[in-house]
């Protein structure tokens, strides 16, 4: 989460500026974590954090302890949040170890000693709310211009990745899936969430953020960059994601698109046309609102 809002505070995004992939193995507490960058100022962005001890202030952590248990759906205790800070210090003071490096890792070898997170015996489950964002294109517009559809996916999952980044940094939310949906009254890609049902959060703050986001992403240039990726071919050498997999573009869509493809479709003129066809509208705990995406880029 760190990672993902350090970046995003310097106005850059996944999947076009940069992809991570983070996970914690057990038994042993083995951190793992993927990144890749794909520009000069993500590269010096990440050096220059890697070089930094962690901002571990109180917001960080707490939001960090609310997506754990919005995870798990279980209350946990700690003995304090002095505590925890402190073996996050000493975490963050280890230094990092190159994959390439390590040999085997045995976690029957390794020590371990109670910690300042713990679960509780027979804790009661946490109540979760649901939020759902989704990514509308006109179907009549997307049935005339189904060249279109491999882009539209591609700039979608761009945009909910984003909100992801900007609402668990902010609110402790956690995801719950993605979805595509191709059918014959509806193509849209939804973002699932679930969120902590104590959190303040409400229908508004959650709009003002997701609209913040969408038009700091529209003002930084993340989608002239995702364009010329597409565009040039560069995106070939990245990780690969569901939206690049000509297979799975087929299935979502029924248009097989290929480099040459790419480089027709990928301009900031089609761009600009699906913006003006998409609509963004969010499900939260059951209040409904939506927004045409040309209105919060203020087009």
């Amino acid at each position: 989460m760190a990672i993902d809002t350090t970046l995003y505070n310097k106005r850059l995004f996944p999947h076009v500026d940069y992809t991570l992939d983070a996970y914690t193995l057990q038994p042993g507490g083995i951190i793992c974590v993927t990144l890749f960058t794909y520009n000069e100022q993500a590269k010096t962005t990440v050096q220059e954090m890697m070089e930094t001890a962690l901002p571990l202030n109180d917001k960080l952590i707490h939001t960090a302890l609310v997506q754990l248990i919005t995870k798990k759906e279980q209350q946990l205790g700690t003995t304090g949040i002095e505590d925890i800070r402190k073996e996050l210090r000493e975490i963050d003071a280890l230094p990092w170890r190159n994959f390439n490096d390590i040999e085997i890792i045995d976690p029957k070898t390794l020590t371990l000693r109670p910690g300042a997170l713990y679960p509780f015996k027979n804790a009661r489950e946490q109540a979760t709310k649901k939020l759902h964002v989704s990514f509308l294109i006109k179907q009549e517009f997307i049935e005339s211009h189904r060249e279109l559809l491999p882009l539209f996916w591609h700039i979608a999952w761009l945009m909910s990745e984003s909100i992801f980044v900007t609402l668990s940094s902010e609110t402790g939310i956690y995801g719950d899936g993605v979805q595509r949906t191709y059918a014959a009254r509806s193509t849209k890609l939804t973002h699932n969430f679930r969120l902590n049902a104590n959190l303040p959060l409400t229908i508004d703050g959650a709009i003002a953020t997701i609209r913040e986001t969408l038009f700091t992403l529209y003002k930084s240039g993340a989608l002239e960059r995702l364009t010329e990726a597409l565009h040039s071919g560069t995106l070939d050498d990245r990780p690969s994601t569901p939206t690049h997999n000509p297979a799975f573009l087929f299935q979502k869509g029924a248009v097989f698109i290929g480099p040459a493809g790419w480089r027709c479709i990928a301009t900031n003129e089609n761009c600009q046309l699906l913006f003006e066809h998409t609509k963004v509208a969010i499900n939260f705990a059951g209040e409904r609102d939506s927004g045409d995406l040309r209105q919060i880029f203020d087009l």
